[in-house]
């Protein structure tokens, strides 16, 4: 291993104790020293974009979830975890077209369908919402009688 590649692992990991610790300023820093090193580190995009959206930086989070995406289009994770912040800023659509991707990669992904849920009753279609949040039942996930509520 080069020692960039291993400086790069390092300052990933750094972030990660920060971002675990909230301290969402340190962990970009890290984040993004470790992109200086390897651009192509996908995992080093998608920490920084939690981190951004930890100091509430949406589309900064957006742009590195995406390039975390682009570098790694097999990865559930990337598009789930894109989807919750496009949900978040009530982009229904485009949060259901991440986790509709993020479970046609990984199908076992329950918080994915939970979410999808959440976005399908954004956009009125409750229909869905209760298909989704049955299958995100059936995988131990519990679902708030609030949210069913909002089914009916």
């Amino acid at each position: 291993m080069n020692e960039d590649k291993i400086s790069a692992i390092n300052y990933v990991k750094n972030g990660d104790r920060k971002l675990l610790v909230d301290d969402y300023r340190g962990a970009l820093a890290d984040y993004s020293n470790a992109i200086k090193l390897r651009p192509e580190f996908a995992d080093a995009y998608f920490n920084r974009g939690r981190a951004k959206h930890g100091l509430g930086d949406y589309k900064g989070a957006i742009d590195d979830y995406s390039k975390a995406v682009e570098l790694e289009p097999a990865h559930a994770k990337h598009y789930c975890f894109r989807g919750g912040i496009k949900s978040e800023y009530k982009d229904y659509h485009g949060a259901i077209g991440d986790f509709t991707k993020t479970v046609e990669l990984d199908p076992n992904y329950a918080m994915a369908y939970f979410n999808r849920a959440i976005a399908f009753l954004g956009i009125g279609q409750k229909i869905e919402a209760v298909a989704d949040f049955l299958k995100a039942k059936q995988s131990g996930i519990r679902i708030p009688q609030g949210v069913w509520e909002r089914c009916t």
